[in-house]
């Protein structure tokens, strides 16, 4: 399912009623600031696209602990060059020993944002 660009804030809450759900795009959606705990609802999702989702800098624990077949999440910020996401080591570890190909997500906690 392709969600991306369409200037998402967050994820609908009825995606989650959608069973057998193998693909998720939702990048350069810029204002997506959060994955909802939810995620972990998708058994079946094998790839997990968040590119360019500026406003995105943590992935939550669920993704780790209930998609139990993801083998890609591709979280590349191609304009700086540099990781897009923070996710605690223990989750990444996770991820990757299930073979999970990791793309632009590091370990490390998630940079608070800038007080005005």
């Amino acid at each position: 399912m392709s969600l991306s660009r369409n200037n998402l804030k967050e994820l609908p809450a009825s995606i989650t009623d959608i069973s057998g759900l193998k693909e998720l795009y939702l990048s350069s959606n810029p204002k997506f600031s959060k994955l909802p705990d939810s995620i972990g609802k998708f058994r079946m999702l094998q790839e997990l696209s968040i590119r360019d989702n500026k406003s995105l800098k943590t992935l939550p624990p669920s993704l780790a602990n209930g998609c139990l077949e993801l083998k890609v999440i591709d979280g590349q910020f191609y304009r700086k060059g540099k990781p897009q996401c923070k996710v605690p080591a223990d989750i990444l570890a996770k991820l990757e020993e299930r073979d999970c190909k990791v793309l632009g997500i590091k370990a490390g906690k998630a940079k608070k944002g800038k007080k005005k």
